[in-house]
């Protein structure tokens, strides 16, 4: 794993929890997990963070596995803040001329903890903000990726990067229920 600014032993998302979340520190911090996440094609899969901008100024990333800009084979997905701090997953090839994006109609307010999450199930890609869906798009072909999975960041670190607080990523090899995604959040929230 390479970690470049990032600090940890911040208070985290979780009420009660005494696991601490990680600060990207001015834009300049990413976590990079060796070996890639692959859902080609069809797989189903899902993604989840805990997150808490401090700030939107630009596109800021949770977690991607996309590779490297301007190389081929580019593909992959990514979970960001848009510029108008909109929550969107997008699947790519860039390749191929494949980009198939889900996106909040509304941004989430700053300065709060917002869960975050994306299922893939094969033909649906949908996003849960707070344990509501805000958006379902098809999914297409594309995130076939053989790249490093980035926390914090997109094309493996050396593409744009998330200013704030990340807490409880995790990637799973299948479609997390709704019902799943309402426990979580609310175990996050102490309820």
């Amino acid at each position: 794993t390479t970690i470049a600014n990032v600090t940890f032993g911040e208070p985290g998302a979780i009420v009660g929890d005494p696991d601490t979340a990680a600060r990207f520190v001015d834009r300049t911090g990413w976590i990079d997990v060796p070996g890639p996440f692959l859902f080609t094609g069809k797989v189903p899969y899902t993604v989840e963070a805990w997150s808490k901008p401090d700030a939107i100024t630009d596109y800021s990333p949770i977690l991607s596995a996309d590779g490297p800009p301007n190389l081929s084979p580019r593909e992959g997905y990514n979970f960001y803040y848009d510029l108008d701090g909109t929550i969107v997953f997008g699947r790519y090839d860039y390749d191929a001329g494949g980009k198939f994006l889900a996106s909040s109609a509304s941004a989430p307010p700053l300065g709060a903890w917002h869960h975050m999450v994306t299922t893939v199930d094969g033909t649906t890609m949908t996003i849960y903000v707070d344990a509501v869906v805000v958006d379902s798009q098809p999914a297409g072909n594309a995130a076939t990726t053989g790249d490093d999975f980035v926390i914090g960041a997109d094309s493996n670190g050396t593409g744009v990067r998330f200013q704030g607080l990340l807490d409880e990523v995790a990637v799973y090899d299948h479609v997390l229920t709704a019902a799943a995604i309402k426990h979580h959040y609310d175990v996050g929230m102490g309820k």
